[in-house]
């Protein structure tokens, strides 16, 4: 199954365009594999994303584990995580780019995160990030 088929069953995604790459993001974080993380960034596992509300990889922490596929993404809107990113970790082997609503299925892009990087503070998309994505480049 494609990927736009598999993720357009998905009920109440919102399709976005991002760097010339449509972009679906689903209406629920539990489509990417949530589970929480302690604090620290040793506590997120290998392969995984982490991102916490607290500078340092503290705060609220949730661990994204699931396989991701080009053009999959997540919104944080109506969530903790919403405008509160301020720190992550990338143990994946893709980059991750963050995601800012504009209002009217608008969605920008912010920032990247590559495989092995992490900010742990002052990263100055912390306070507009809704959502990430994997965007397929290529």
């Amino acid at each position: 199954m494609s990927i736009s088929r598999r993720v357009a069953t998905v009920i109440g995604t919102v399709a976005i365009i991002v760097g010339g790459s449509m972009i679906v993001v689903p209406a629920a974080q539990a489509d990417w594999g949530y589970t929480p993380v302690g604090d620290g960034r040793d506590t997120c596992p290998r392969y995984s994303l982490c991102i916490w509300t607290g500078e340092n990889f503290n705060g609220v922490g949730r661990r994204c584990y699931e396989n991701i596929s080009p053009g999959e993404a997540v919104s944080w809107l109506g969530t903790v995580f919403e405008n509160q990113v301020h720190s992550a970790v990338n143990k994946t082997t893709i980059k991750i780019t963050f995601l800012n609503y504009r209002g009217s299925n608008n969605w920008e892009e912010i920032g990247a995160l590559y495989p092995g990087y992490d900010f742990p503070s002052g990263w100055p998309g912390a306070t507009k990030a809704d959502g990430m994505a994997y965007v397929n480049e290529g």
